[in-house]
This record gives structure tokens, sequence and C-alpha cells, in this order.
């Protein structure tokens, strides 16, 4: 009785050996220049060139005109918390940032989402996503802790069925390029949306817990919002400092329109500033 005991022991921890082991997770190290060789990123057991559970960025990953970077369903990236003082083309901020000037194709799936976080939870651990005449398109992408969740001031964007959580800024657009932010979730920031002048469309989207839903901070342009649902921001559904009116209806509000403009603030609050149309009837 006693041998059975001890050899069910002993087999039992064996099989605890192998599960633990056939289940470890595994990272993979990169950054510097994305490369014909290293442009297809996947979870451990896709077929793509760079490999791992999680994939770790120690440094600034540059991807440079005429490259594209693919991101595979169901891929973890973790930015580590680095600052780098010395601003060059290719460094444009002190946080760990993924630079594209050809295109990032980060296409996940509802069952295997793409993630983008920062190895600690704190707003802006990491800078984000940037583009300034590169090609940015993103579904089913979840960005967290980072400085600019994503950062473009031109070329393309398209950002559909994503959650951008918990970042300083989500999302922020400067100056003219083609975008479009559509069905997402962008939440728990402390602007959801930054932009100056810049004419994006922002359709169907969850804009909620945020200090300032969506803060247009200057410019003579600014974007269309439509169909959006508003829910719990704390200071403002919208800040508009353009000097152009803004387009903002119809929206979904969590409050009677006779109370809205508490949390908005336009030009009946600053005089040089546009106005916020939030009905139809109210231009």
């Amino acid at each position: 009785m006693k041998r059975s005991s001890k050899s069910s022991f002993f087999r039992l921890n064996i099989l605890l050996f192998v599960f633990l082991l056939g289940t470890r997770v595994t990272t993979t190290e990169f950054a510097g220049l994305v490369s014909l060789d290293t442009c297809i990123w996947g979870p451990l057991n896709s077929k793509a060139q760079v490999r791992g559970e999680t994939i770790v960025l120690t440094g600034d990953v540059i991807v440079p005109e005429g490259i594209t970077l693919t991101i595979l369903p169901g891929t973890k990236v973790k930015s580590q918390t680095i600052t780098n003082e010395n601003i060059t083309p290719n460094n444009l901020f002190a946080g760990l940032e993924l630079n594209v000037s050809g295109s990032l194709l980060a296409l996940g799936t509802p069952e295997e989402p793409i993630s983008f976080s920062g190895y600690s939870s704190i707003k802006g651990s990491w800078q984000g996503l940037f583009s300034a005449s590169g090609v940015l398109k993103l579904k089913n992408v979840i960005i967290e802790a980072a400085n600019q969740g994503v950062f473009v001031s031109g070329g393309t964007l398209e950002i559909t069925d994503c959650v951008i959580r918990q970042n300083k800024t989500g999302i922020t657009l400067m100056g003219w390029q083609n975008s479009s932010i559509n069905n997402c979730l962008i939440s728990d920031n402390i602007d959801g949306i930054a932009c100056a002048s810049t004419s994006t469309l922002i359709s169907n989207n969850t804009i909620s817990n945020n200090d300032i839903g969506i803060h247009i901070m200057y410019g003579e342009s600014g974007p269309s919002i439509i169909n959006n649902h508003f829910e719990n921001n704390r200071s403002f559904h919208i800040v508009n400092l353009a000097t152009c009116n803004i387009i903002a209806y119809p929206n979904f509000w969590d409050r009677a329109i006779d109370s809205l403009g508490s949390m908005l603030y336009d030009g009946y609050s600053e005089p040089e500033v546009g106005l916020i149309i939030y009905l139809e009837d109210n231009n």
C-alpha cells in the first residue's frame, strides 16, 4: 500500500512537470529595424518569422518605407519601460515607440485579438504606435498603458473594432491624414481622442470614462463625430478649441439634451473658437 502511494505520487509529479513544460510562456525580444526577414510577427504556434507567446520590445522598432509589418491574430506585444532622450528621426519620443514609415497591418479577430501594452500597467509606460507618413490598419487590437496609444501626423489610419484604454492619450491625430475610427471602445484614458487640423471620421464608437472624450486642440478644420455613445467622461465629452464649428450629430449622450451643455466646451465658453453642433437645428 505504501509502495503504491509513493509510485502514484511520483507519477503525479512527472505529469505535472510535463504539463508545466508544455504550457510554459515563452518570450521573444525585438528592437530596431524591421526587414523582409522579420516582417511577420505571430504567436508561438504560427508560421511567423518572429514568434513568441509574448513579443517583447526592448527598444524602438522602426518599420521603414517599403516594408509591411504584419502582425497575426493572437499576438501579444509588450514594451519595456525605456526612456531615451536622444531624439533622432528614428526616435522621435523619449518613450519606446513603434515607428511606421511603411505599413503596419495588425488584423486580429474577436476570438484572437492582437494586444500592445507595457510591462507596467501605468499610463505612459511606453510611447505607443507612431506614423508620420505610413499606413496603419488596426482591427480587433487592444492598446493599453501608452503615452499616446496611436499618434498619426500623416498617411493613412484605419482603426476598427479596437479597444483603446488606460493610456494618457488614446489616439492623437495631427494635421492631414486619411483616417477613420470606427466601432471602437475608447475608455479610461486622459484624452480619449486628441486632434488638431484634421477632418477624420469618428463614428459608431463608445467613448467612456475618459477625462475628455474628444479634445480638438486647435486648427481650422475638425473631425466629423457621428453615431458615437458618450458615457461617463469626467470633465467633458467634447472640447472644441478649433476656429471652425464641429458637427457632432447624431450621437448618443448619457444625459438629456437640455443638460448636455455642461459636458461640451466650445465658443459659448471661449468666444474666439467654434461651436459644437450637437443638434441638426442648433446652428
